[in-house]
């Protein structure tokens, strides 16, 4: 569940709540599977910024996720 004081910095800049968010999911997955991690790591080593948003895209296609749609949510432009 989010604090009040999460969801005020969300909204005040969204970009850097999720970038946050996301460090601290990349985190606890290092520590809880570190396996995924590394495979994580590979997948995404010495791409390019557009090469890395392709590979997220398909990633979440793939768990039935529109990506932009949900980074829309938070008006967030993919």
């Amino acid at each position: 569940m989010i604090n009040p004081f999460q969801a005020m910095q969300a909204f005040n800049n969204p970009s850097q709540f999720l970038g946050q968010q996301l460090q601290n999911r990349m985190n606890q997955m290092k520590q809880q599977n570190p396996q995924a991690f590394q495979k994580m790591q590979e997948m995404t080593s010495g791409k390019s910024e557009s090469e890395m948003k392709q590979t997220c895209m398909n990633l979440a296609q793939q768990q039935g996720i529109d990506l932009k749609s949900f980074a829309s949510k938070f008006g967030i432009n993919i």
